[in-house]
């Protein structure tokens, strides 16, 4: 009832076939008697920059003969990022980095276990979907279940031993990890949810075309929340913070940055190049007083983000901390720094209009402890 296990969908999709190589050898064994477990499914399933919930995706899968065996190719021993998921029937599976498997793995009973999500005014947060995730969050739900009207799922033969994460989605709940909180003997769990949106719209591509199969979310946590827009490039994202939102296309690259949209309201971000007239914008970054000098602004990026649809442009900072950029009127988001490079990201809003001189002084912390200020000269 409301419920189901990723794995036993997965194990419904075609298989990938092993190729006949020379490999190791891993067993699987019942933890207690030590009996082989034939028919166990082995998957081997890597971490995703934008995982979904619901979703159980992997590279390899194999089962178990009738001494509970399967061949281990070599050549996925030590992948970075590489997992391998154990389960089997009436069993709690396991998810073990693929370089730290042994030869053999042993699995213990699974128990089914009450859950009951309650929102912060202690009523039941129904049609919401709990995953319950091993490993971390950038791996598949090892089980999930949806709530009845109650705030009742069951999650069926899992360990409530097992260090896992539990991750809420639906409407009305933050997409955040949970805290159980369990009764003595560990069969019931209870799962407070804080209030969260609902954010949809569609995402337009770079061509002017909907954007299919992209992601749309924020790296928040492991999990996001994410989402994927669909063949008319729309989405639905349950329990985003009111904070920017990220675009991704199909292959999990970043598309754009965009500010969060009002929750409930559907909106349109176009990432196209608007057929408007640009302006030219000088940006100056300039140190604080009593800051750390850092040397060089050389390669700072700088990204304009327009609010009403989601346009954007980036350019990199000279070593004097200037850069001169062209964008349509509008209120922009400025996003400098982050990444990789050696300041963290920091945000300032701006206006781009016609009116000459316009300057904007935003005192703004980046690493090391600097400040930005910034004047915009406008032109046209």
């Amino acid at each position: 009832m409301y419920s189901f296990a990723i794995p036993l969908l997965a194990a419904a999709l075609p298989a990938i076939p092993l190729a006949p190589r020379a490999g190791e050898q891993i067993r699987v064994t019942d933890a207690v008697s030590g009996k082989a477990l034939n028919h166990a499914i082995v998957w081997l399933t890597e971490e995703s920059p934008t995982p979904l919930g619901g979703e159980f995706w992997y590279s390899l899968k194999m089962e178990t003969d009738d001494e509970g065996c399967v061949v281990l190719p070599n050549a996925k021993r030590n992948e970075n990022e590489e997992w391998c998921f154990v389960d089997a029937e009436g069993y709690s599976p396991l998810m073990i980095p693929a370089g730290d498997l042994s030869n053999q793995v042993s699995l213990t009973r699974g128990q089914n276990v009450e859950i009951r999500m309650m929102d912060v005014f202690e009523q039941p947060v129904a049609g919401a979907q709990l995953g319950w995730m091993l490993g971390c969050g950038h791996l598949p739900d090892s089980r999930t279940a949806v709530t009845n009207e109650q705030g009742i799922a069951i999650l069926r033969d899992i360990s409530p031993d097992r260090d896992a994460e539990w991750w809420p989605s639906g409407p009305g709940v933050l997409a955040d990890y949970l805290t159980p909180e369990w009764n003595d003997n560990r069969t019931q769990v209870l799962l407070r949810c804080e209030p969260g949106s609902v954010q949809e719209g569609t995402v337009l591509g770079h061509d002017g075309k909907p954007l299919v199969g992209g992601y749309v979310g924020q790296p928040n946590r492991h999990r996001g929340p994410w989402c994927r827009t669909d063949a008319d490039g729309k989405f639905r994202l349950f329990g985003a913070e009111s904070r920017n939102l990220w675009i991704r296309d199909p292959s999990g690259h970043d598309l754009s940055v965009v500010p969060g949209s009002v929750p409930g309201i559907s909106r349109l971000i176009d990432l196209s190049r608007p057929e408007e007239e640009s302006l030219q914008l000088t940006i100056k970054l300039v140190e604080g007083e009593g800051a750390e000098k850092p040397g060089s602004f050389a390669g700072v990026p700088i990204r304009l983000v327009r609010k009403s649809d989601g346009w954007n442009t980036r350019a990199r900072a000279d070593a004097a901390g200037s850069v001169a950029m062209a964008a349509p009127v509008g209120a922009y988001l400025a996003i400098i720094g982050g990444g990789l490079g050696s300041f963290s990201q920091a945000e300032a809003n701006l206006e781009v209009s016609a009116q000459a001189n316009m300057e904007h002084q935003v005192k703004l912390s980046l690493r090391p402890a600097t400040h930005v200020i910034l004047p915009a000269n406008l032109e046209g």
